[in-house]
């Protein structure tokens, strides 16, 4: 998957309780549009595959069962970042290419908004 100037964004299964102020932040972004939603990890596989996205931001209770999902679409895109988010403890997981898995915290969703454009920064 090449680097594109715009972050594409994927949701999937992001609770309700953040999902309306993530939509709002990345609107807000010049450097990001939202390009789909996906409800289940068979889900998410078809939606990347067909929207491009580089970024998959990810419920972080259904995290833990879709590790092999993300080691797998990882490995076929190496520029793609994967980041899981809990609105329990407001912590999140960024997940990179060889799986590297790096605690975020966050309290507002724009931290969760600079911790992408950083980390993807870094890789291109």
């Amino acid at each position: 998957m090449a680097m594109s100037p715009t972050l594409n964004i994927l949701l999937v299964d992001v609770p309700n309780s953040l999902r309306d102020s993530l939509e709002d932040v990345i609107e807000d972004q010049e450097n990001m549009e939202l390009v789909g939603e996906a409800f289940d990890p068979i889900d998410m596989v078809v939606t990347l595959s067909e929207t491009g996205a580089d970024v998959v931001i990810m419920g972080h209770p259904n995290a833990d069962r879709v590790l092999g999902i993300f080691t797998h679409l990882l490995a076929e895109n190496p520029y793609l970042l994967i980041l899981t988010i809990s609105t329990i403890d407001q912590r999140a997981f960024l997940y990179q290419t060889k799986i590297v898995r790096e605690e975020v915290f966050y309290t507002v969703p724009e931290d969760l908004i600079a911790r992408i454009n950083e980390a993807y920064s870094a890789i291109q």
